[in-house]
């Protein structure tokens, strides 16, 4: 059998003998066979570099179970190259739990450097420094690039500390949700009531804002993209829980991760037992 121009035909030395009808329609059906095959692996091939599942509609690649965060907000979720952030303690808590997450932003630097350790995903949406309108002439492309299904929000303290006034806060997250929710309708907000700072004036400010943002919270509700107002600011001790008076030490990052968590786990475990899914974590 010899290739003509892509084309599987009988040789010459098979043609002199003659075909009947039934050969040759035996002969054109094996041709056939034989391309659905090649297109079928060729198929399967670009189907698996793309992290599609080919083994049925039903089923799931692990890549495509992934549950997306975007930790976004300032120098708290950012970190310094001393300091991890509450993003390692969260995510090895979630691990440990056996949920298959992916914390996506677009950076991977902490301030002056990266962090101190390798043992847990660096993507963050944190920016040192930054208020909550900076980061809402962002947020639209970030989002739309890295496509999160959840993101955590903790913003505001840099607004308090450069004199804006709550009100203008308030607005900016809740045009924040709104990009959100532009790029994905059906995107999981988690909005921090901020931590406590070691400044008494600041801390009366910031228990203004925490109370706006828990109004917020229930405005912005709704059950296609759910807000959830995460309590950061109870239980946290700025002598306690900071190295500087505002930022976290290892002992805050970790309460703000057990926070974060408690939120985080009702759209997980929500997300994992939905019909056709069977990877519910182990207890």
């Amino acid at each position: 059998m010899q290739r003509q121009f892509g084309k599987l035909v009988p040789s010459h030395s098979l043609l002199q003998h003659g075909f009947s009808m039934a050969s040759r329609i035996l002969l054109f059906m094996v041709v056939l066979v034989f391309a659905s095959c090649s297109d079928s692996d060729d198929n399967s091939e670009i189907a698996i570099s793309k992290g599609l599942s080919v083994t049925g509609s039903n089923e799931k690649t692990t890549r495509l179970d992934l549950f997306r965060i975007m930790p976004l907000g300032d120098s708290i979720t950012q970190a310094d190259s001393k300091h991890n952030s509450f993003r390692r303690p969260l995510w090895q808590r979630l691990e440990a739990a056996g949920f298959d997450v992916d914390f996506v932003g677009s950076q991977r630097r902490h301030h002056w450097g990266y962090a101190p350790t390798d043992d847990f995903d660096h993507d963050h949406e944190g920016h040192w420094g930054w208020r909550t309108d900076e980061i809402l002439g962002k947020i639209e492309r970030w989002a739309t690039t890295h496509r999160p299904d959840a993101v955590l929000i903790h913003l505001g303290s840099n607004d308090i500390f450069q004199g804006q006034s709550i009100q203008s806060t308030v607005d900016e997250l809740a045009k924040t949700v709104s990009l959100l929710r532009r790029v994905n309708r059906e995107v999981i907000i988690l909005v921090a009531q901020i931590i406590p700072t070691s400044n008494k004036r600041v801390n009366r400010e910031i228990r203004k804002l925490n109370d706006a943002i828990a109004l917020l919270g229930l405005h912005l509700d709704s059950p296609q993209s759910p807000v959830r107002v995460v309590d950061q600011y109870s239980g946290f001790t700025a002598l306690e829980d900071t190295y500087d008076g505002v930022h976290p030490n290892e002992q805050g990052e970790a309460k703000m991760a057990v926070q974060w968590q408690k939120t985080l786990l009702e759209f997980m475990v929500q997300r994992h037992t939905e019909p056709g899914n069977d990877n519910l974590p182990m207890e």
